[in-house]
């Protein structure tokens, strides 16, 4: 607690959501059961960060500071964790890979019509790319070495301020040309027991139960490290 007032880590805002019918007032539930899909069930809860993420990025940008603030989103399984993730890529809550897909972002409901989605970039080539990233710790049981390395590549890539340009052009010293960062939102289920600590992280939603004092503090110290 003291590295609080000693301005060593971030000082954290708890926040309990209450999510109000707009015609009737009534409160909803903030977790949607019996929902088809993840994006359903936690819908209340996902819209509220991502307002508060838009919040944070609008405050960064008056400052005129260039650091990307990261939405982080902590998932009950993987499931809902891909369900989640691809609302937020293609616009359909799916638990299926799709890689070949191209994104098309998160329209916001309280935006206007005609508003630019949310958590999609275009590279110097004119492709589209999503900045949301699913990563778990733990995969590397189901995944080949090669892509094992591309999991440990994305998991450094996200605190870093310049990342290789996904359209993969080189420089004319034949090495990676590097664009600012593009990420937006990181989806995991399993980040806390690995010290993985981005100093980006701005907003976290737990959708999991954190139902112990070591849970807790794992999740929020995902978020503690200072931006600066």
């Amino acid at each position: 607690k003291d590295a609080i007032p000693d301005g060593i880590v971030k000082k954290p805002i708890l926040e309990r959501v209450e999510v109000k019918n707009a015609a009737t007032g009534a409160v909803e539930p903030a977790v949607r059961a019996g929902q088809a899909n993840a994006w359903e069930k936690y819908k209340n809860i996902l819209i509220t960060g991502i307002e508060r993420w838009k919040k944070v990025r609008r405050q960064l940008e008056e400052e005129g500071d260039t650091r990307k603030p990261i939405l982080f989103v902590l998932c009950d399984n993987r499931t809902e964790a891909k369900e989640i993730a691809n609302y937020l890529r293609f616009g359909e809550p799916t638990a299926i890979d799709t890689p070949e897909r191209l994104p098309v972002g998160f329209r916001d409901p309280r935006e206007p019509e005609g508003a630019d989605p949310l958590f999609l970039f275009k590279d110097a080539a004119g492709d589209l790319h999503s900045t949301v990233l699913e990563i778990h710790i733990g995969e590397k049981e189901d995944k080949s070495e090669s892509e094992w390395e591309k999991v440990r590549n994305a998991v450094n890539a996200i605190d870093h301020d310049m990342v290789a340009d996904p359209s993969k052009r080189k420089g004319d010293d034949g090495r990676p040309l590097m664009i600012p960062n593009p990420y937006n939102v990181v989806i995991s289920v399993m980040m806390l027991k690995e010290g993985w600590d981005v100093r980006n992280v701005k907003v976290i939603v737990p959708l999991r139960p954190c139902d112990s004092r070591t849970l807790t503090e794992q999740t929020l110290g995902r978020g503690l490290r200072k931006m600066h």
